[in-house]
């Protein structure tokens, strides 16, 4: 009964097809690690859901003298690079269980700060994604090899293999795609077996989500190139081509909003990042939802571009 239990549910801004890899530690006011566990997180397969995550002390009872916390760190699972942190205090140490529900927004930039009052003396100083809410602003985010509140403690004893990084003193890996395992030495073979069209990428579902009977299409998850849908990207997308008129100003990206009218309910939105190709003045979009109304805005302004009377797929 000396547990935090977390419930998380996660929601990119505009990142659909990059894979997180969001780790959550329970840490003490020394950011000294009392357990970690993790979440794969990728939004074409996991839009909706909910995770329920249970973190323990590392004695129990626990030290009531000490203040917990929990922190969340998130990365780029295909470049293994680090986007953003938050960190949730847990005001409430009297009680045995913890309960925790929140609801994460992964940035599309990693956190830049201009001034920061920590030392790390081999790490770098990051500001926490929820830094308004917090007494506690920033944190030392330790390169490898390294550990403690301001990256002073060296330790060797890491196993995880070559291509991951080690991250603590209590050597957890954080492992490239299609890889897992304590020291992600184990390769997901079911990307061997080319299930994904188009020569698309292939990520194998982590297997804390899989059971024995799961079929081989739901141990995989391809992430289709643009212009293609589907399990293994089989099906090619409606097109919707966007034409700037010669008054308007060309903008750098836009927004393009897909709505859909739900009775007697708030409608469904479906956001899209657009990069306009440089010195041109068109665009195009490939969507495989079926909707009612497409704004596109850029520049502060909001265009009506499509109004559909009945829900149905867009056709080119």
């Amino acid at each position: 009964n000396q547990r935090v239990s977390l419930t998380v549910q996660i929601r990119p801004e505009f990142d659909w097809h990059t894979v997180f890899l969001l780790v959550i530690f329970l840490i003490d006011e020394n950011q000294e690690i009392e357990s970690y566990d993790y979440i794969e997180y990728i939004s074409i397969r996991d839009c909706l859901t909910k995770f329920d995550i249970y973190l323990l002390y590392s004695s129990r009872p626990k030290n009531n003298s000490k203040s917990y916390f929990v922190r969340i760190d998130v990365y780029d699972q295909i470049l293994l690079t680090y986007r953003t942190s938050w960190l949730f205090p847990l005001k409430f140490s009297f009680l045995p269980v913890h309960r925790l529900s929140i609801q994460l927004i992964i940035p599309f930039l990693s956190s830049q700060i201009k001034s920061c009052l920590l030392k790390c003396e081999h790490g770098q100083c990051i500001s926490f994604e929820n830094h308004h809410l917090l007494h506690i602003k920033h944190f030392c985010l330790c390169d490898q090899g390294w550990s403690g509140r301001f990256c002073t403690i060296k330790h060797d004893k890491c196993q995880c293999s070559s291509n991951s990084i080690c991250i603590g003193n209590d050597s957890f890996c954080l492992c490239p795609i299609n890889r897992y395992g304590k020291d992600c030495l184990f390769n997901h073979s079911i990307c061997q077996q080319n299930l994904c069209q188009h020569n698309r990428k292939c990520i194998g579902t982590d297997i804390q989500m899989l059971s024995n009977k799961s079929s081989p299409i739901r141990k995989l998850t391809c992430l289709c190139s643009e212009g293609y849908s589907d399990k293994t990207c089989q099906s090619l997308d409606p097109k919707i081509s966007l034409t700037f008129q010669y008054d308007i100003s060309i903008p750098a990206y836009i927004l393009a909003h897909f709505i859909t009218i739900v009775s007697n309910s708030i409608p469904n939105r479906i956001t899209m990042f657009k990069k306009v190709p440089f010195d041109q003045n068109e665009v195009t979009l490939y969507i495989s939802q079926k909707f009612h109304l497409l704004f596109i805005e850029f520049s502060s302004k909001y265009y009506l571009t499509i109004l559909e009377k009945e829900l149905k797929l867009f056709r080119n």
